[in-house]
């Protein structure tokens, strides 16, 4: 995982490490179930084990507080996890995926090709 993938990860930590800072008696538990996780997912989610579920990555975001800038980014990295999109590889040379410039006019402007048609 590179620092931008780690980015939702060391947000939850930082609020919680806050937190305790404020109140030592603050126990992952406790934080749990303010954030709506359950410990243990929350536990393998800060050790690195698993990623935070989407159905509770709005939930999480709302109650961090965060501004804009950080919830895009708390948002992007978690999403960036979930789709593995440096794990994809294509091939250079494989042709299905490339279309020409020509068949892309014709396709946006479909319409027009459709027009020579009458019913």
């Amino acid at each position: 995982m590179n620092a931008t993938s780690n980015f939702y990860i060391n947000k939850i930590k930082e609020d919680l490490s806050h937190k305790q800072r404020t109140n030592p008696q603050y126990s992952l538990r406790a934080y749990a179930k303010h954030l709506g996780v359950h410990s243990s997912t929350l536990s393998q989610i800060l050790n690195g084990k698993r990623s935070l579920p989407l159905k509770n990555a709005t939930a999480v975001v709302s109650k961090l507080n965060l501004g804009p800038k950080e919830r895009t980014l708390f948002l992007e990295s978690l999403y960036h996890i979930k789709t593995n999109l440096d794990d994809i590889k294509i091939n250079q040379n494989d042709d299905r995926f490339m279309l020409d410039e020509s068949y892309a006019k014709v396709i946006a402007e479909w319409e027009h090709y459709g027009s020579h048609y009458s019913f």
